[in-house]
């Protein structure tokens, strides 16, 4: 093997003279693939890229491009001699005999260009690892920024369709929709999913905003848990421990109070209730790739946004909650004027990933104090931090404070307004009911009935539990899963 200061970088020096060689036979065919595709310093060869640059300047000029007119650009700039001079240029022309591969030889150098900013790239961070004193987040990100801009070329020759070409796609996307493939995300409240349109919408980010009480961390979780039942979830909690958020899920599923879950050996007194824990652990664990939760505090924007990214990659994730925006810790290595620059920051990251990997992002966010006046009408500009949040997101959603149902105990039943105060593709300003079951802090969905909700009013208008009074009372031989 040659030691490395003998090693040649990837170049292709006669695909660059093929470049340059089709635009001096025919720029007006060859010159467009090769600006969409290359730019001076993607040639390795020195002159190369002296003359590329030479027809750029004359193409922005409106000036033709030939022989004669490169050179004479190239002594104005005092470069013809660094370039070979005529000689050179008739060598160009003289090398290819047809134009019509000039998208394949701009490929060749283009991906010859990105090998070597590529190891240019990693020796850069290669002596920050050994120097030891970046921030390690701040390296990764810098090294996806440096891959970004390598595959842009990429993104450029696909970017720009014809009419035929973007209908193409459209017929494709409806086709896949035919076939049962996923393209919108099902929330489990049917009334929600018919104003959204079917749901959420493959790329959205989503934004959840409320006052403290209203239930949002609760509404999040039980959308996710809906979602997760055909497609791969991920709830970020910023504010909660691993013990406490799986307690609040298991309460969910299984449609109890959050206190009997805490503690399932002691708090049962009938079988059905404890039939329901045991259920829905077995329906916990069969969640087994489709839903995954961390509670990590004070993670930074980049940080969330590599998990994320990382279970997209590894387990393909559709949806995603982060509970919630505020908790989000401020990098170090970064500056801004104030927090609500920073909240706009994280803001634009998530919405940019949503896009980028084709996912769900739903973002949960407090309202300002002075929101409590309207409490079950809060609107835009009662949201926390930064307009950019309202802004960036393709879908808000403003959830106001459950009030008592009269028929029903107080800390029972009571009713929340959801109102979508923005959609990017549907009618804004439109509101459902929730019931918002008080003693288990949640809302359900459209799913079964809760046993607890089938009551007997009795003449004086007081409420009796039948369900409860019918109830076979648990014995203790009747094992729990843990």
């Amino acid at each position: 093997m040659m030691p490395d200061e003998l090693r040649i970088p990837p170049q292709d020096v006669e695909a660059e003279k093929s470049v340059l060689g089709s635009i001096l036979m025919d720029a007006q065919f060859a010159l467009p693939s090769a600006r969409e595709l290359l730019q001076p310093e993607s040639f390795y060869s020195t002159a190369n890229a002296k003359i590329f640059h030479a027809m750029l300047e004359l193409h922005n000029t409106g000036n033709p491009i030939d022989t004669i007119t490169v050179r004479e650009e190239l002594r104005k700039t005092g470069q013809l001699e660094d370039t070979g001079d005529s000689a050179y240029l008739n060598e160009l022309i003289q090398s290819v005999v047809s134009s019509a591969n000039i998208e394949a030889h701009c490929q060749i150098v283009a991906e010859k260009y990105m090998l070597r900013s590529l190891m240019d790239a990693n020796m850069r961070v290669l002596g920050q690892c050994y120097d030891g004193s970046a921030d390690v987040f701040e390296l990764i990100d810098t090294e996806r920024g440096e891959l970004d801009k390598l595959l842009s070329f990429r993104k450029q020759s696909k970017s720009v369709t014809d009419a035929e070409q973007s209908l193409q796609i459209y017929l494709d996307n409806v086709e896949r929709i035919d076939q049962g493939q996923v393209s919108s995300l099902r929330t489990g409240f049917n009334e929600l999913d018919n104003l959204l349109g079917g749901g959420f919408q493959l790329g959205d980010s989503v934004v959840l905003a409320g006052n403290t009480g209203t239930g949002k961390s609760s509404l999040a979780l039980q959308m996710l848990l809906n979602v997760s039942q055909y497609v791969p979830t991920a709830y970020f909690s910023l504010e909660m421990s691993k013990p406490r958020m799986v307690t609040r899920t298991l309460a969910q599923l299984a449609r109890l109070p959050i206190h009997q879950v805490r503690n399932p050996h002691k708090s049962f007194d009938t079988k059905e209730d404890a039939k329901r824990y045991k259920d829905a652990v077995q329906d916990y664990r069969e969640r087994q790739g489709k839903l995954f939760l961390d509670c990590t505090p004070d993670l930074t924007i980049g940080e969330i946004c590599l998990r994320i990214e990382k279970l997209v990659r590894d387990h393909g994730v559709k949806f995603t909650v982060v509970d919630h925006i505020g908790k989000l810790a401020s990098d170090p290595k970064q500056r801004f004027q104030n927090r609500e620059r920073e909240i706009a920051h994280f803001s634009w990251k998530l919405t940019q990933l949503a896009i980028k990997h084709e996912i769900v992002i739903l973002t949960i966010s407090p309202l300002n104090k002075n929101a409590e006046e309207f409490s079950m009408s809060p609107s835009l500009k009662h949201m926390r931090d930064s307009g950019m949040l309202s802004y960036d997101a393709r879908t808000v959603l403003l959830l106001g404070n459950p009030q008592p149902n009269k028929e029903l105990a107080q800390d029972q039943e009571r009713k929340a307004i959801l109102q979508i105060a923005k959609q990017g593709d549907g009618e804004s300003g439109v509101s459902i009911e929730l019931p918002f079951h008080g003693g288990r802090g949640a809302y359900f969905g459209d799913g079964p009935v809760l046993a607890e909700t089938h009551r007997v009013h009795s003449e004086d208008g007081r409420e009796a539990d039948q369900c409860r009074k019918n109830a076979e009372p648990i014995e203790e031989h009747d094992k729990l899963p843990f």
